[in-house]
């Protein structure tokens, strides 16, 4: 893989965690998707559909996500 495709993979895998994190910490999926939004980075490297092909499916993808990380209460 070239180092620039490992760097975007990297990326994408560090800003899965953290918002998982954030969810995770009490924070509000909506907040979290909010902040998601603000970053720059090319979510198809972490496994979602890539926001240049369909926004609105990225973050419903990623939206779901984040539902399936919060914490049991």
């Amino acid at each position: 893989m070239s180092k620039v495709k490992q760097w975007l993979w990297n990326e994408a895998e560090k800003a899965v965690d953290e918002l998982v994190s954030k969810v995770k910490s009490g924070e509000s999926v909506s907040k979290v998707l909010d902040y998601a939004k603000t970053l720059n980075i090319d979510w198809s490297f972490a496994g979602f559909t890539a926001d240049y092909d369909n926004e609105q499916e990225c973050w419903s993808e990623i939206e779901d996500f984040l539902y399936s990380n919060m914490p049991n209460k």
